[in-house]
């Protein structure tokens, strides 16, 4: 490949024009595919780039043109398709979609009751205020990938353009300085389960170091590890008030703390909160060889 000219600003050498000549493709493309072109055009100038076909080391930046001056316009025709095969305008829908969003993304909810008898939700945020919201905005909030993608619309606001969405029967514009307001906060982390009860344990090893977990066993829970938090029995244990023996049971308030993690079990930590009674086993005597 020759190299390219030395310049700061690419001319009309660096525009690369695609072609498509079909009877479905008479002045418009459908969006996934025009996506899938654009991404797939983006993956050949970096596999280039890679395989250092650009020359010099040099990244590449593919960009798509306007066709006219001032803006860069995405003209995009939605519809929807019925079951009966008739088609409406899906236009509205999405710029409707968009705006409910759009105006409700920093609100948090703490409370939803349904009404079913009106086929509402009453929503009440952490600001206080109450809402009364249909099932279907109810399920755009609640939706993941419509946030992700109201995201990816707004994308360009970081680099400091506005965004101005238009349908037949709205005109919604977006300026550059709400870019942060589209950078979701991540969603909090459920709080751990945490459960407390009292139940008899025994040692499930005769080895004991207060400074690290002990190994417990119980009917309740089986075989388990524990951190001790009854320092005072701790203690007891390390100045050798307190032995332990292997036929030992003890009756301790107990804590488990489980945290939930998306596509993991769950697997709760163990606390020994306090000791509040031991009973010791019982000892095999020794055998003597004196004979009675």
């Amino acid at each position: 490949m020759s190299q390219p000219p030395d310049r700061t600003q690419p001319g009309e050498d660096a525009r690369l024009t695609l072609s498509y000549d079909g009877t479905d493709y008479q002045g418009e493309m459908p969006a996934p595919e025009l996506s899938a072109v654009l991404a797939s055009l983006t993956d050949l100038a970096q596999g280039l780039s890679a395989a250092d076909a650009l020359g010099g080391g040099n990244r590449p930046r593919v960009r798509v043109q306007a066709f006219r001056e001032g803006s860069f316009d995405i003209a995009a025709i939605v519809e929807a398709i019925g079951p009966g095969g008739y088609v409406v305008s899906g236009a509205g829908f999405l710029g409707a979609g968009f705006t409910f969003w759009w105006k409700n993304m920093r609100r948090v909810v703490v409370d939803a009751k349904h009404d079913a008898d009106r086929g509402m939700w009453l929503v009440t945020m952490r600001s206080g205020e109450i809402l009364d919201w249909t099932e279907e905005e109810w399920r755009i909030y609640n939706n993941k990938r419509i946030k992700q993608a109201v995201k990816g619309i707004a994308a360009p606001l970081r680099n400091g353009a506005s965004l101005t969405l238009e349908t037949p029967a709205e005109t919604v514009t977006v300026p550059a300085s709400d870019a942060h307001l589209f950078e979701t906060e991540e969603e909090d982390e459920p709080a751990p389960e945490e459960r407390r009860f009292e139940t008899w344990v025994f040692p499930d090893t005769v080895s004991f170091n207060p400074d690290t977990k002990w190994r417990l066993w119980s009917r309740d829970t089986g075989s388990f590890a524990a951190t001790i938090e009854d320092t005072r029995f701790a203690d007891d244990v390390h100045l050798g008030r307190v032995r332990i023996g292997r036929n030992d049971s003890f009756k301790v308030a107990l804590r488990s703390v489980t945290a939930r993690v998306e596509h993991e079990k769950p697997r709760p930590r163990w606390f020994v909160e306090r000791v509040i009674e031991h009973h010791p086993g019982a000892e095999q005597r020794e055998l003597t060889d004196d004979a009675d």
